[in-house]
């Protein structure tokens, strides 16, 4: 109100009135109008107050109030400038940078000013101009890049401006390697002070974390600290995170080295709103998504994303109601001149479509973007787009597909495991994959058998992805070892394993392709009898689906995938075919046998579709392009937006996920204490205090026994029923 009373225009004004997270709704401004009197607006002294206040903050800022009053901002600018307004005024508010003590008295304003911005730790981070003069493969990686690799890098260090890369190419190929590096020449061409690469999920952000910070290392020569950032709501249970955060300080010595590194989780960027301002960040793709969700501080998010280079990875890997988000995100990013880059391996033609003209904000031209020529590199430059084909590397071999029924699989299992290997079980529900858990066991009672899914502790997670590793790192150097690990989904993309045999449920075409990428992914050594590379499909031997897998997935892609089922694939060259046939909005000509029922199925799936979209757009601010009220500012910006709730709340948004309820596991012993449990770390069986708060550690083992129940338990008709049985437990 002040501002405007001065001539300033509204744009600008909103900046200020969204300082407290929310920018302010028309109902807000004509509140404010109606109860003038509590501003001091109807008092002479305080109005010569308020405008000797405005001209005071003009000097400090250089600028004339006459230039102020000629400016007008558009959204971006207004987002923007709202988060840093935020940012600033947490700062200047946070007690432990300005203490409350006589320590201060005597400093200058410029002095503590001075010690407050050094405690942050703020060191913009630049990258290097590195790739202009030397391969940034070997300086980062240590090897050669492939034609593929070296493609890209040729992209990013000749577009004109920022822009969007779209990177396609098979499983193993070393898409992350040629991000990173795309990444850091972007990032040094266009100015952008830090990265953000998104994943799927939280187990692919945790296996990807340590790549990620040595390559950040390596991108950040000097003694100047950069803070990075592990972006999901179990960050806290990762080891080499912490170990990051314990590393925010010097040691003694003049050179005030640090202690491990130059990149470390500094105190100030700690916690889900804040930690996204680092330098760098690794997260699952939900902190980017949200974006685009009605939440308060949602301009301190677009702060932090409109100021680095974005790699979205898996950009296949979110069915409609999660792609509505990254279309509308995409298009801010867009406005803002974000250098984006996304990455797939089986990624529809239509799907890169909608993903190109989101960020462009226009039709894409299509001539060339519809060969299905594989690898492929799609540019978003400007108004101009462009695609580049780069050779695949040597690296081709066929991959022999058997359809097989759940019976079947045992006998199958055991013939090519006869003289030792490891093979991979990977199916689409918890329940199946303990169930084919039991029954290996049971039948190879001496051999390695390891269960993975994600329904285990984040502890417990944790030890099983790393045994899985040594594992079949123990099979791979013993031949007559015989290693089976059986999982969910996680396995599609969270760890980098390699499989001498795979044995998948079906699934949809693009998965299932995803699923083969395990299996002889790298050059290792096999025993005679899985010297070809093999994939068990397990399906019905009728029209029906096993339901746990329809429930996830639905009738029609499963119908698509079990048509299009080859007896062998050829890698990488059926990948476009298969996966451009199987997303075809026209379907697959069926038999007349069960035309009828795949025609129910794909009406079905379109109109889920159009479900999942509109759902999305419940708690989706607007585009880029249009204000909320249609007067070119951010008043109404977040009118009906969420509270501040839990970060997995607002994930729940950006996901069309049902309600989940978390619980710690602990134990109870005869004389009725509550322990934890007895196999978690160095507290493992310790009495829970039922009187008082845990000490630290303690407090952190509890945590890590966290797991959500299973969804039959917390659909939205019986979740209520499920709370209260909890508490009555208790």
């Amino acid at each position: 109100m002040i501002l405007e009373r001065n001539g300033i225009d509204r744009t600008i004004g909103v900046v200020l009135g969204g300082h407290h997270g929310k920018p302010p709704g028309f109902a807000d401004l004509e509140n404010l109008s109606a109860y003038s009197g509590h501003t001091g607006s109807k008092s002479k002294s305080w109005v010569e107050v308020q405008d000797e206040l405005l001209v005071f903050a003009c000097q400090l800022s250089s600028f004339d109030l006459g230039m102020v009053r000629q400016i007008r901002l558009d959204l971006q600018s207004q987002a923007v400038l709202t988060g840093l307004v935020i940012m600033s005024d947490w700062m200047a508010s946070d007690e432990t940078l300005f203490p409350y003590s006589e320590d201060g008295i005597g400093q200058s304003t410029s002095e503590r000013i001075g010690e407050a911005w050094a405690s942050i730790g703020i060191r913009r981070w630049d990258a290097e101009d590195e790739w202009s003069s030397y391969d940034l493969y070997e300086g980062r990686f240590g090897f050669t890049a492939r034609p593929f690799q070296r493609a890209v890098a040729d992209v990013a260090a000749n577009v004109f401006g920022p822009c969007m890369i779209v990177i396609e190419a098979p499983m193993g190929e070393g898409k992350t390697e040629a991000a990173l590096v795309a990444a850091e020449t972007l990032a040094s061409r266009f100015g952008d002070g830090g990265v953000v690469f998104a994943l799927p999920t939280q187990a692919t952000a945790d296996g990807i974390f340590k790549r990620f910070l040595d390559w950040a290392e390596k991108a950040s020569p000097g003694f100047d600290r950069h803070s990075i950032f592990l972006a999901h709501g179990k960050s806290r249970f990762n080891n080499q995170f912490n170990r990051l955060r314990s590393s925010n300080m010097r040691v003694g010595g003049e050179d005030g080295n640090l202690v491990s590194g130059n990149i470390v989780a500094m105190d100030w960027f700690s916690g889900r709103k804040k930690g996204l301002l680092s330098d760098f960040v690794v997260g699952t793709v939900d902190q980017v998504l949200m974006a685009g969700l009605k939440q308060r501080h949602l301009a301190l998010r677009h702060l932090a994303l409109s100021g680095k280079v974005v790699v979205i990875d898996e950009c296949h890997a979110y069915d409609a109601y999660m792609g509505s988000y990254l279309s509308l995100v995409l298009r801010w990013l867009g406005s803002y001149r974000v250098p984006v880059i996304l990455m797939s391996a089986t990624l529809p033609s239509g799907t890169r479509r909608m993903l190109m003209e989101s960020y462009s904000n226009s039709s894409v031209d299509q001539t060339e973007e519809d060969s299905m020529a594989y690898p492929r590199i799609s540019v978003v430059d400007g108004n101009e787009t462009s695609y580049v084909f780069p050779g695949s590397s040597s690296r081709r071999y066929d991959v022999r597909i058997e359809r097989v029924t759940d019976s079947e699989m045992m006998d199958k299992l055991h013939a090519f495991l006869q003289n030792g290997g490891c093979a991979g079980v990977i199916v689409n529900t918890v329940a199946r994959a303990q169930g084919f858990y039991e029954k290996l066991k049971s039948e190879y009672p001496d051999d390695r058998v390891i269960l993975i899914h994600s329904a285990f502790t984040g502890t417990d997670r944790s030890v099983i992805e790393s045994d899985v590793m040594d594992a079949l790192h123990e099979a791979h150097n013993t031949q007559q070892t015989r290693t089976i690990v059986v999982g969910t989904q996680v396995l599609e993309q969270s760890l980098d394993i390699d499989f001498d045999l795979l044995v998948s449920d079906i699934c949809p075409m693009d998965l299932l392709i995803q699923r083969i990428g395990r299996l002889h992914r790298h050059d290792n050594p096999r025993s005679s009898k899985m010297a070809e590379a093999t994939c068990l499909v397990l399906d019905t031997d009728s029209e029906e689906f096993e339901k746990g897998s329809e429930a996830v997935y639905g009738r029609f892609h499963l119908m698509n995938a079990r048509l299009l089922l080859p007896e062998s694939l050829n890698i990488p060259d059926d990948i476009p075919r298969l996966v451009e046939s199987a997303y075809d909005p026209s379907g697959i000509p069926w038999g007349t046998e069960v035309f009828e029922d795949y025609l129910d199925a794909k009406r079905d799936d379109s109109d889920l579709i159009s479900i999942e979209r509109r759902k999305a757009r419940a708690f989706q601010i607007c585009r880029p392009d249009r204000s909320p009220e249609g007067d070119g500012s951010l008043v109404g910006w977040l009118e009906m937006a969420l509270s501040d709730k839990t970060e997995r709340m607002a994930e729940c948004t950006v996901r069309d996920a049902d309600p989940s309820v978390e619980v710690i596991l602990v134990c109870r012993d005869h004389a009725g204490n509550f322990r934890t449990l007895p196999w978690v770390g160095e507290t493992g069986g310790s009495i829970i205090p039922p009187d008082s708060c845990p000490d630290v550690g303690l407090a952190y083992e509890m945590a890590g026994c966290k797991i959500r129940l299973p969804g039959r338990l917390t659909r939205r008709y019986n979740i209520d029923e499920t709370v209260n049985k909890l508490e009555y437990i208790i």
